[in-house]
């Protein structure tokens, strides 16, 4: 049975009634489990998917908390030590929505349309001081005129990010609460749209949102934003003048702003979010002023129905990926059987005479790859390179290389069925010992430890005859050393 773990906020997860989608998935065999971060996840799980919603405690995490700190280590950890385990949303891509500034800096990159609306996001400026001087002259440099919404530079999560203020005058400067965003106050009829992204479903909700403002000597409007753009809200900031009413737009083309979610989902690599979008009054220009990960939903009836779908989606795709890994993983084996062609050792570091392959071929599959690439031996002398491999299954040091620094097979010139290596050991990590078939000229076999002076040893001949398997560990000195 498929496990379904959740992270979400008490009051996240009596809002979405997710006892309710318990019951439902556990009628089509899923299981659906919540996760306690004081707990140890490799304890709770195996997961096959991880629905959350940690921006706060990432959040809190970024100001210090060092409880938060530990909560969002973990679970970090776990994810990493976990990579077969999919998680609603990525880590990453949830990050780079943290912060307002950010978050307003990539979607302006994209440079968005929706069949022929400009898409755009109203002028922006970081504020990191109180400092009336110094924010009017980051504001004239933006090109940034009043009124404009002072916004937490927190954007997800927090209490905090809904507290916002509206500046009418240099006089209302006193105001600013840094760090924080400057935003301009784009006119919009006092009406918010609201595109819901359910992996590849889109909702749109229409919501109350600001009236228009005009700069002028008002004082500054500090508001919280559930106070004016739910469903019910009744706020003040919501009233339009009655000379106004005459004046409000169309409702957008919702298969366009459909499209916008769409786009957005693919820049964002985001499965589950939502984006605040006014229509400036005049232009009729879709503005985006917010991104929400994992919100509400609130006013979507068919939600349960749209987010099931997104699991069994999310599980088939997880289901098709891993028969396709299997089907990869079988296709090679096949190849490898049918040719008996090893995959050459990964080399870390090699020398300035590149070792280029070690071929791993069959008795009756001779190979034999001539190489004119010049190797110094310990002497200095010039030794002509070639390879001729003859049952050699694979050469192996740490970590499946050959070895940690510099490693060339060359022929001793007496048997061209023997080989050896000519290691540079410097900070080699070293070759299990007892070594097989290493042999002399005299096909003896010497386990003593390598004393060599300068750290190159040069093995004189290792047969290549059932040689299956060279693994790290202490490097035996060989007679006939030259």
């Amino acid at each position: 049975m498929p496990r379904i773990g959740y992270l979400l906020s008490d009051k996240k997860e009596k809002k979405f009634n997710l006892e309710k989608l318990a019951v439902r998935l556990r009628e089509k065999d899923i299981e659906l489990i919540k996760i306690d971060l004081n707990y140890s996840l490799e304890d709770q799980g195996p997961f096959d998917i991880i629905i959350h919603k940690i921006t706060d405690v990432l959040s809190r995490a970024d100001e210090g908390s060092e409880k938060d700190q530990l909560y969002a280590n973990n679970f970090k950890n776990f994810i990493r030590n976990h990579p077969e385990c999919t998680l609603v949303d990525p880590l990453e891509n949830v990050c780079r929505l943290l912060n307002r500034y950010e978050q307003y800096l990539q979607v302006q990159k994209l440079e968005l349309s929706s069949n022929g609306i400009e898409v755009f996001v109203p002028t922006f400026v970081e504020l990191k001081s109180n400092v009336i001087e110094e924010n009017k002259c980051k504001l004239k440099a933006a090109n940034m005129e009043f009124p404009f919404v002072c916004k937490p530079q927190v954007a997800q999560g927090e209490i905090l990010s809904h507290e916002m203020a509206i500046i009418f005058n240099e006089e209302g400067l006193k105001d600013v609460r840094p760090p924080c965003v400057a935003q301009s106050f784009i006119t919009h009829n006092a009406v918010l749209y609201k595109v819901f992204v359910v992996g590849d479903e889109q909702f749109i909700c229409e919501r109350p949102s600001l009236k228009n403002l005009t700069a002028g000597d008002d004082k500054t409007i500090f508001f919280n934003t559930n106070d004016v753009s739910t469903p019910d809200a009744t706020h003040f900031l919501n009233e339009m003048d009655e000379k106004e009413l005459s004046s409000r737009h169309v409702k957008p083309n919702f298969t366009k702003l459909k499209d916008l979610g769409n786009q957005l989902r693919s820049h964002l690599k985001l499965g589950l979010f939502g984006i605040d979008v006014i229509i400036e009054c005049g232009t009729n220009r879709y503005a985006i002023i917010d991104i929400n990960i994992f919100p509400g939903y609130k006013g979507i009836d068919s939600f349960y129905d749209s987010f099931e779908r997104y699991i069994i989606q999310l599980l088939k795709e997880k289901e098709t990926d891993q028969n396709m890994e299997r089907k990869r993983c079988q296709t090679v084996a096949e190849g490898c059987a049918l040719s008996n062609v090893c995959k050459k050792p990964k080399i870390q570091e090699v020398a300035e005479e590149e070792f280029d392959s070690i071929l791993c071929t069959s008795e009756n599959d001779k190979v034999r790859e001539k190489n004119q690439t010049k190797a110094t031996a310990e002497n200095g002398s010039n030794v002509d390179m070639y390879r001729e491999t003859k049952g050699l299954s694979y050469l192996s040091g740490t970590n499946g290389s050959l070895c940690e620094q510099n490693g060339h097979c060359i022929e001793n010139g007496n048997n061209n069925n023997n080989k050896a290596i000519f290691i540079n050991s410097n900070n080699l990590n070293s070759l299990n010992s007892p070594l097989v078939s290493l042999n002399d000229d005299n096909n003896n076999i010497n386990s003593s430890s390598s004393n060599s002076s300068n750290n190159n040893i040069l093995c004189n001949t290792i047969s290549g005859e059932g040689l299956n398997n060279l693994k790290g560990g202490n490097i035996p000195t060989v007679n006939g050393l030259t």
